[in-house]
């Protein structure tokens, strides 16, 4: 397995026919994100795959708004792609982006372009801030005139493409058109909100199946053939979705701790009814199948052309209406506002044809998206917009050149229903358009299901079809955010235990809050078990023995807040929770090494160490491999790296890796207020008040006020846990709030706020 370099985040020059390892294959890569040769086959490790994969969620997710709606991609395939010249001659070449902006390289990392006069694949020259076609895109092709043209000028390279002004001249030479926007922000659908909403009775009612979880959102998954292209008649879609060991039902049950999941809708497609010929459709499986009376629109990109939008828009619409035969959709509208959300009824239409974000197609396709019909189309008397897309079928071809084709997802599902739960991606957006690319070597990569994770696997599935695509889980973060878990919060230094998610004590996290109040440290232990199966595809070679280890997150709740998730500031800073011009949200606390003597000099990062995102986690390999392994634990202070300061943190771990991990953490003591606080009139012109003491609370001071919004005035310091306050006006309320002490460290709050009026 290949390790990911990100150094100068460019491609470097690979043999041709080697294949990205299934990890970050399809993922995006962030512009400029480099990849170093390997031999044939080999699968390609976090750190390059991430590179890629960052590429091409740079271009992938560049998340954008349509209209008055939002859009989120699909990031794209990452492997190598065959293309073919008008004369026969192939070669080998990698697609990076999206269906907004995505865009070729050939072997040497020069980016290529499809010459729309002669259909010739040519390499990308700069001369004077603008680009040209140049020689033929085949490595070695560079003879001539043009290659002399080509040589006097700079051959274009994925980072030339980091500016919206290259990206539109690049999509113009292709005779496209680009325009890059990013999404605004989502409320995050907690668990709490769904169990309001989506109560078991009302889902026993809604949904086909029983959930194996505590409640549940309907999903009806749309499968839409066309005149000229059918849909696959075996593919078993409820098993893929909702029934199956590596369905989207387990993934979400799994990683909400059994209490929340996607549930089949009811419907009534059935095989052999209306032309229906799926040999697995059955009722109420949450599937319905319909075709058509119209040509595929082949809708594999540039969906900033408003005819291509247009048209697929036209499609799904009458999909809706084709299905509105098998689906009382006036059900679903359980708020009675007359418009189905996503909470409500999750749409996933599956369009036959293949998934356009996989690099290769040979027929017509679509890239995986989430998006909302405009207008919103009107069935059963009720409104249907929102939804997610995806082509059927995943094809590439393998090492041996031989075109695989698989169906498409678990993964590409997961990742957007992420996103329909409020979650925001958690690669950069921008894919580093920003002039400030302070934290250009820093990624999630593929330890969250809303970055790379969403390409995690066991195994290449286009080498070996025995493999499988196994997004990760969240990451605690967004666990908390969605309700999932709630993380035991540590005051003290001690020796502390975390589980995986399939060990017999079930999955846990760990809190520290630090000394700025927006910034936490969470402490997970990640193993290949359950849907991480997908982490050893993208870091199992770096890892022994098959075991991975504990992960420390590093959280600015401040970042999360105002670039991604509620009440987020809208415009450019939406959804860019860790865009690389400032201190990241989210993102792992990686041990950061100091670059060698006679590395090559970053000017945009020089004197900066850097993070080993090959290895997140903590265990005995790369204790082995890094004595000095630690996780970085500094707090953010602007956005600078260089002005980050010490949090007085540490956290060690176990090194050898297993369900159940220890790790030890040394921290400045903290003091939690003092809870169940309670204010009782008591005999004459008296008020007791009461507390416990909280943690590490050594003296208590009791404050007053008159009003519970006005002046408090400390009255009694003491070390038992009651003071009686006399000596009161009679018939008067009193106001009352507690805070605890440890020599000079106060807990971080007050109480609550009581009150009591005194007796006469």
């Amino acid at each position: 397995m290949r390790k990911l370099d990100f150094s100068g985040w460019q491609q470097a020059a690979r043999p041709a026919g080697t294949s990205i390892g299934t990890g970050m294959q399809h993922a995006a890569r962030p512009v400029g994100i480099q990849q170093a040769a390997r031999p044939a086959g080999a699968s390609i490790g976090i750190g390059r795959m991430l590179a890629a994969a960052l590429i091409v969620i740079l271009c992938a997710c560049v998340i954008i708004s349509m209209s008055a709606t939002s859009v989120y991609a699909m990031p794209a395939y990452n492997g190598d792609i065959h293309l073919s010249q008008p004369d026969g001659t192939t070669f080998t070449a990698r697609m990076s982006g999206d269906e907004y902006f995505h865009y070729y390289v050939n072997d040497d990392g020069t980016v290529i372009q499809k010459d729309q006069d002669s259909k010739t694949w040519k390499q990308v020259f700069v001369k004077g801030g603008k680009l040209y076609m140049g020689v033929r895109a085949e490595t070695g092709k560079t003879a001539g005139k043009k290659a002399a043209a080509a040589k006097a000028s700079s051959l274009c390279k994925a980072s030339s493409l980091s500016s919206s002004t290259y990206k539109a001249r690049y999509y113009a030479l292709g005779g496209l058109k680009y325009s890059g926007k990013t999404a605004p922000a989502r409320k995050v659908v907690s668990l709490s909100s769904i169990r309001k909403s989506n109560s078991l009775t009302s889902m026993k009612k809604l949904t086909a199946q029983s959930v194996d979880a505590d409640t549940a959102i309907p999903l009806l998954a749309i499968v839409i053939g066309f005149s000229d292209v059918a849909y696959n008649n075996d593919y078993d879609w409820n098993d893929k979705i909702f029934n199956g060991s590596n369905s989207v039902a387990d993934y979400y049950s799994d990683v909400s701790q059994g209490q929340f999941t996607f549930a089949p809708a009811r419907e009534t497609s059935l095989t052999g009814a209306d032309g229906n010929n799926n040999q697995n459709d059955t009722v109420n499986d949450g599937v319905v199948h319909v075709t058509l009376n119209r040509s595929h629109g082949n809708w594999q990109g540039n969906f900033d052309d408003e005819s291509v939008m247009a048209d697929l828009n036209s499609a799904l619409s009458d999909a809706v209406k084709a299905s509105e035969s098998y689906v009382d959709y006036g059900v679903y509208d359980t708020d009675g506002d007359g418009e189905i959300s996503a909470q409500e009824l999750s749409v996933l239409f599956i369009v036959a044809g293949q998934e356009s974000s996989s690099g290769y197609t040979d027929q017509a396709a679509i890239w995986a998206h989430q998006y909302d019909l405009d207008p919103y189309i009107s069935v059963d008397g009720v409104s249907v917009g929102h939804y997610i897309a995806m082509g059927e079928t995943m094809a590439g071809k393998n090492s041996a050149g031989t075109v695989v084709r698989l169906q498409n997802g678990t993964n590409v599902v997961c990742h957007e229903l992420g996103h329909i739960l409020g979650l925001p991606d958690l690669y950069d957006p921008y894919y580093g358009e920003s002039n400030v690319k302070e934290w250009k070597n820093y990624s999630v990569s593929g330890m969250s299901l809303m970055a790379y994770g969403s390409w995690g696997n066991d195994g290449d599935p286009f080498e070996n079809t025995s493999k499988d695509f196994y997004p990760t889980y969240l990451d605690p973060y967004c666990r908390i955010l969605l309700g999932y878990i709630t993380p035991t919060r540590i005051y003290n230094s001690g020796t502390y235990s975390v589980n995986s998610e399939k060990s017999g004590h079930g999955y846990n996290a760990l809190l520290i809050q630090s000394k700025d109040k927006n910034q936490i440290f969470l402490i997970e232990n990640r193993q290949f078990q359950g849907f991480d199966r997908g982490l050893a595809g993208l870091y199992g070679n770096d890892y022994s023995k098959g075991l991975f280890g504990v992960v420390v997150w590093h959280v600015d709740k401040a970042t999360v807040t105002e670039r991604g998730i509620t009440d987020a500031s809208g415009g450019s800073a939406s959804n860019t929770i860790n865009s690389i011009d400032h201190s990241p949200g989210i993102m792992e606390a990686y041990y950061e090494e100091e670059p060698a003597a006679d590395a090559a000099v970053d000017a945009e990062t020089t004197g900066v160490n850097t993070p080993l995102i090959d290895y997140p986690a903590m265990n005995s390999a790369v204790v082995n491999k890094y004595p000095n392994f630690k996780f970085n634990t500094q707090l953010y202070k602007g956005d600078l790296i260089k002005n980050r300061v010490d949090s007085g943190i540490s956290v060690t771990a176990d090194v050898e890796g297993a369900d159940c991990m220890k790790v030890t953490v040394k921290m400045p003591l903290q003091v939690k207020a003092p809870t169940k606080v309670k204010a009782v009139a008591k005999g004459s012109r008296a008020i007791r008040v009461s507390w416990n003491k909280g943690i590490n609370g050594k003296v208590f001071k009791v404050y007053r006020a008159t009003s519970k919004n006005g002046k408090y005035t400390r009255i009694k310091t003491t070390k038992i846990t009651s003071y009686t306050n006399s000596s009161l006006k009679a018939g008067k309320r009193y106001y009352y709030k507690i805070r605890s002490y440890n020599g000079t460290t106060a807990s971080e709050s007050y109480t609550a706020i009581v009150s009591a009026k005194a007796n006469k």
